[in-house]
């Protein structure tokens, strides 16, 4: 396989792992799940394409990367909160 085809494939899944959680607790609004969803949903395409070449920059770059989704969920929740039935 071509590097431009592991480059798309991993950007397809990059893509995927950041849009669909998101989506999903806009129809859902279920936060509880999203977290842990989140952390493991931007380990994943590393541990996938990226096997040899986990170093701490990295991993630390994907927990920074978790931190920041959460914080868009956490300010998206509290200007748009579940309505309490």
């Amino acid at each position: 396989m071509s590097q431009a085809m592991k480059t798309k494939k991993e950007f397809f899944y990059m893509t995927l792992a950041t849009t669909i959680p998101f989506l999903l607790y806009i129809f859902l609004r279920n936060i509880s799940w999203m977290y842990l969803y989140g952390f493991l949903v931007f380990f994943l395409p590393d541990l996938l394409f990226k096997k040899n070449n986990l170093t701490k920059k990295t991993i630390c770059f994907n927990i920074l990367k978790t931190f920041a989704f959460w914080l868009i969920i956490f300010i998206f929740n509290l200007y748009f909160p579940i309505k309490k039935l």
